[in-house]
């Protein structure tokens, strides 16, 4: 496993679970902030449907939760994650 440290100015904020994988009806996205930052989340289908929040954090880990994807299309997910000024990506599994 990749383990990443919070490097103050260059490595502020890592992703540190998606959770699960395969998801069903809720995605969770576990990060933490080196700093307070604005973070915003979206997942997307293949479909073009995507559910998206944002909000502003301290300091620590937080977990953001998609509690009903059922507008989501089974298959891949695709979901970007920005925190500050840094962004991650990757895809899940939805199952119906």
């Amino acid at each position: 496993m990749l383990q990443v440290e919070l490097i103050p100015g260059i490595i502020r904020h890592k992703l540190e679970q998606v959770y699960p994988n395969s998801a069903k009806t809720s995605i969770s996205f576990q990060v933490e902030l080196g700093e307070a930052a604005t973070v915003s989340a979206q997942v997307f289908d293949q479909f073009g449907n995507y559910l998206t929040t944002s909000g502003s954090y301290g300091t620590g880990e937080h977990t953001i939760v998609f509690n009903n994807t059922s507008s989501l299309q089974q298959g891949t997910l695709s979901y970007v994650i920005t925190a500050g000024s840094e962004t991650f990506t990757g895809n899940i599994i939805k199952l119906q």
